[in-house]
C-alpha cells in the first residue's frame, strides 16, 4: 500500500493509476497496476494497494502514477505492457519514482514520530549497506518500524545496528540552550559523489518532528559548523565524524525528546523528510532525556554484567528515571548525576546515603530457600492521571543481571508489568515471584524495582537479560535493594489481613526455634497469609498453634485473662506480648497490648496476661501473641515486623449472645440488624436431638448450615421426604423435646 497525496477539484470523478515494475523488465505490465477512483472534492492522502507482486525481483525499480479524469484504455492483458501507462491524457498529472525492492532499515522511536510503515515511517533500502551507513556496517533488515518508548526497538531486533552515536546519550538539563552529539558515519559508495546527512530533535517535546527542528549546524570532520544542506557529506573511503548541534533551545521540561538521524547517497533528503523512503543508507532513532534523574545503586564496578556487577552506571546503560512529583516509590527521589557509589561493599545503599534517603519504598521480608516463592510490597504514589507500571526483578541465581525469568510474576499489563492505578498515595502494591530458581542460601542477591508510566517492550524470554531492567525512561523512580538469602523457616500470623499478616505487608516474622516457642507443638514455617477465623496456620503443615488457651468471654465481663504456655530454654529473658483488638478497629493498638517477661527456665510455663475495664459486645475479637528475645526491643507498638526468633500465634475469641439464631440467607431476615428470629436457649424445649447453643448472631449462608458449623451441631438436617410442585400437601416428621 502506498499513500498518495491527490487533489481533485474538477467537478467529476478521476482515476488514480499506479504501476510498480515488480519483475524489473523495463516496462509496466498489465499485471503490475493498481487503480482507485478519486471522487471530486478530494484533497488529501489516499491509499493505493497492490494485492499481488508477479515476478517480483530484488533491486532498484521504477514506479509510475497517473491521475486523470480520462478513461484510459488498456489494449493488452497479463504480463504485456499496460498501454494506460503510455500516451497522453487531457488533464491531471504523471509522476515517476525510483524505489528499492529488498531489505529495508527502519526506525524505532515511538510511532507519534512516524515510525511504522503504516504511518509512512522512514525506510532505507540496504542496497549500499557496506558503503553508506551510520556507525558501523551492521545494518540489519527490519520487517517494519520497531517503535518503543526509549527508541531501543531496532537495537534489540536482529543486530544492534543503532550505533552511530556513543550510548547512552548524555542527559540534558531543562535550562539548556543547545545540544550536540558526535556521529560516526561513512560515505564511500562512489568517488566524488556526496551523500546527504540530516537530523531532527523534538525540541518542543510534542511527540512529533517538524522542519523547524532540523539540525542547526553540522561540523563534518572538524571543518567547522555549517547549516544543513543537501549533499553535505563528501566521499571518503573510511569512517568520519560529524558533530550535530541544535541551538536556540528553550522551555524544556522534565521528560524526553526523540532524535532521528538519516543518511543517504541515492536520495536527496530535505528538512521535511523525517519520514518516507530513502533508496539507501540508514536511519537511527534515539531518545534524549531531559531534566533531573534518579539512578539505581546495585554494584557496578566494571562494564557489562557479571557476579555482583550489574548495569547501574550511566556509562553501563544503567536505569534512570526523570523525577516526577506525581509518580514515585516511597518518598520523592532526589536528583542524581549518575549511579551513587555502586560498589559491592555498599550493598545497594549508595543512593540511600546521598542527599535524602529516597530508597525507602519497599517492604522486604527475608529471602529464604524454604518457600520456593517470594513476595514484597512497593509503597507507591501515582497521581499522574493514568495507569503506571512496575517492573521488578530479583537476581535469584546471582549472575549479576536481571533475567526475564526473574521478572515479577503477578503483573497483568502487557509484558507482565504490574499495573499501578492513578489516585494512589503511599499505597502498597503487591509484588509476587512464583519461583526462586537458582536461589541458594547465604548469598548476596539484589532486587531492582522500576516504576514509570511508560509501557516498556517485552522482547526476550527465559534466562536472557531483560532489557527493561536498564536504560532510561522519562519519569518515575528506580530502587535497588540488597537481600541476603538464607534457608531459615519463618513463622507468621493468620488473623484477617487488616491486622498486618503477610510478610510483605509488614506482618510478624519469627525464625522458628526449638528453644523459644508458644505451646508444646513444634513450630512450623509458612508464607503467612490472613484468614477469617485465624486458623490458617493450624491447617497448613502442622497444627502448631497450641500455646494460647482462651476462656469464655461473657457479655457482662469487665475483665479477661488468658493462659499463654511458654517454653524459654534460650538462657536469656524473652518478651511475651499479647494484643486483643478490644475496639474491633481491625488493628492491634499499643494500648491493647500486655507485656510479660518470660524467664529462661527450660520448662513450659503458663503466663496470664490480663485486661480490665472491658465492655464486650457480641461478636468476634481477634488477638495476637508474640514471643521473642527481650533483646529484640519489640514493644506494644510492634504487632508486625521481624523478630530474631520465637513464635507468633493469632487467635479469635467469640463473645456469645444469650440467644439461638437462624442461618438462612439474610434476605429471609436472619441477622440481628434485620430483626432475625432468635430464641433463649433451653434444655427443656428444642428441636432435634441436640439442645441449641448460644450464637454470636445469625449465621446466614446459602446452604442454611451456618449454625450447624458454629459451636455444637444443633441443627442436624432432618430426613426430608420428596417435595414436588405437583404435590397438594407435604409433611415430615422431626424429633422435639
Amino acid at each position: 500500500t502506498v499513500a498518495v497525496d491527490v487533489t481533485n477539484n474538477t467537478g467529476q470523478d478521476a482515476t488514480l493509476y499506479g504501476w510498480i515494475d515488480w519483475d524489473r523488465n523495463g516496462q509496466f505490465g498489465s499485471d503490475e497496476v493498481a487503480e482507485l477512483v478519486v471522487p471530486t472534492g478530494t484533497n488529501g492522502s489516499v491509499d493505493l494497494t497492490w494485492d499481488s507482486f508477479t515476478g517480483i525481483a530484488a533491486g532498484f525499480t521504477l514506479t509510475r502514477f497517473r491521475l486523470t479524469t480520462d478513461e484510459l484504455v488498456n489494449l493488452n492483458t497479463g504480463a504485456a505492457e499496460d498501454t494506460r501507462s503510455l500516451f497522453g491524457a487531457s488533464d491531471g498529472e504523471v509522476e515517476d519514482h525510483r524505489i528499492y525492492i529488498g531489505d529495508q532499515d527502519m526506525g524505532d522511536a515511538p510511532d507519534t514520530y512516524q515510525t511504522l510503515s503504516s504511518s509512512d515511517g522512514p525506510f532505507h533500502g540496504r542496497s549500499n549497506s557496506a558503503t553508506v551507513y551510520l556507525g558501523t556496517a551492521t545494518i540489519d533488515a527490519d520487517t517494519d518500524g520497531q517503535p518503543s518508548s526509549d527508541a531501543s526497538g531496532d537495537d534489540l531486533n536482529g543486530s544492534d545496528d543503532e550505533n552511530g552515536l556513543p550510548q547512552p546519550l548524555a542527559n540534558i538539563a531543562t535550562t539548556a540552550t543547545s545540544y550536540s552529539v558526535t556521529l560516526t558515519l561513512r560515505n564511500s559508495e562512489l568517488a566524488s559523489n556526496p551523500a546527504t546527512l540530516v537530523a531532527w530533535l523534538d525540541t518542543n517535546q510534542d511527540g512529533q518532528f517538524s522542519a523547524s527542528e532540523v539540525v542547526s549546524a553540522i561540523n563534518y570532520d572538524g571543518t567547522g559548523d555549517a547549516p544543513f544542506s543537501v549533499d553535505n557529506i563528501p566521499y571518503f573511503n573510511g569512517n568520519k565524524t560529524a558533530v550535530l548541534t541544535w541551538n536556540g533551545l528553550s522551555g524544556l521540561t522534565n521528560g524526553s525528546m526523540a532524535l532521528r538521524i538519516r543518511l543517504s547517497y541515492l536520495t536527496d533528503l530535505t528538512a521535511n523528510d523525517w519520514a518516507g523512503q530513502a533508496l539507501d543508507g540508514e536511519v537511527e532513532d534515539y531518545m534524549v532525556f531531559v531534566g533531573e534523574f534518579d539512578y539505581g545503586d546495585a554494584p557496578d564496578e566494571a562494564a557489562n554484567v557479571g557476579v555482583n556487577n550489574y548495569r547501574t552506571t550511566q556509562s553501563d546503560s544503567g536505569p534512570f528515571h526523570g523525577i516526577d512529583t506525581d509518580l514515585f516509590i516511597g518518598t520523592l527521589p532526589d536528583a542524581d548525576n549518575d549511579a551513587q557509589s555502586p560498589t559491592i561493599a555498599l550493598q545497594a545503599t549508595g543512593d540511600d546515603t546521598t542527599a535524602t534517603d529516597d530508597e525507602d519504598g519497599l517492604v522486604l521480608p527475608p529471602l529464604t530457600t524454604t518457600q520456593g516463592s517470594y513476595s514484597a510490597n512497593a509503597m507507591v504514589t501515582n497521581n499522574t492521571g493514568s495507569d503506571a507500571y512496575i517492573y521488578a526483578w530479583v537476581d535469584f541465581d546471582g549472575n549479576g543481571r536481571f533475567d526475564r525469568d526473574e521478572f515479577v510474576g503477578n503483573g497483568t499489563a502487557t509484558g507482565g508489568a504490574v499495573i499501578v492505578p492513578t489516585g494512589l498515595t503511599n499505597s502498597p502494591i503487591e509484588l509476587d515471584w512464583l519461583a526462586t530458581t537458582g536461589l541458594s542460601a547465604g548469598q548476596n542477591r539484589y532486587m531492582r524495582v522500576r516504576i514509570t508510566s511508560e509501557l516498556l517492550a517485552d522482547t526476550v524470554t527465559g534466562t536472557n537479560e531483560d532489557p527493561r531492567s536498564f536504560g532510561g525512561v522519562s519519569n518515575g523512580e528506580v530502587e535497588d535493594h540488597y537481600l541476603l538469602s538464607d534457608n531459615v523457616q519463618y513463622d507468621g500470623g493468620d488473623a484477617p489481613d487488616t491486622y498486618l499478616v503477610r510478610f510483605a505487608d509488614g506482618g510478624p516474622i519469627h525464625p522458628i526455634s526449638t528453644t523459644l516457642r508458644l505451646g508444646t507443638a513444634a513450630t512450623d514455617g509458612e508464607d503467612a497469609d490472613g484468614s477469617l477465623d485465624a486458623q490458617l496456620d493450624d491447617i497448613t503443615a502442622t497444627a502448631d498453634e497450641d500455646g494460647i488457651t482462651l476462656p469464655i468471654l461473657a457479655l457482662g465481663a469487665t475483665s479477661y485473662t488468658l493462659d499463654a504456655d511458654v517454653l524459654n530454654n534460650t538462657g536469656s529473658d524473652a518478651d511475651l506480648i499479647v494484643w486483643i483488638d478490644w475496639d474491633r478497629n481491625g488493628t492491634f493498638d499499643t494500648s491493647e497490648a500486655q507485656i510479660i517477661t518470660a524467664t529462661s527456665n527450660g520448662v513450659n510455663t503458663v503466663y496470664n496476661p490480663s485486661w480490665s475495664g472491658l465492655t464486650p459486645t457480641a461478636g468476634y475479637y481477634f488477638g495476637r501473641a508474640r514471643l521473642m528475645p527481650t533483646t529484640d526491643g519489640l514493644t506494644g507498638a510492634n504487632p508486625g515486623g521481624v523478630a530474631t526468633t520465637g513464635e507468633v500465634e493469632d487467635f479469635r475469641i467469640a463473645v456469645l449472645t444469650s440467644q439461638d439464631w437462624g442461618d438462612a440467607p439474610d434476605n429471609y431476615f436472619t441477622l440481628s440488624t434485620n430483626n432475625g428470629a432468635n430464641h433463649v436457649p433451653s434444655t427443656d424445649l428444642y428441636i432435634g436431638a441436640e439442645a441449641p447453643d448460644a450464637d454470636v448472631d445469625g449465621q446466614p449462608n446459602t446452604a442454611a448450615d451456618g449454625d450447624d458449623n458454629n459451636g455444637t451441631a444443633d441443627e442436624a438436617t432432618p430426613a426430608f421426604p420428596v417435595l414436588s410442585p405437583s404435590m397438594i400437601n407435604w409433611s415430615y416428621t422431626t424429633t422435639v423435646t
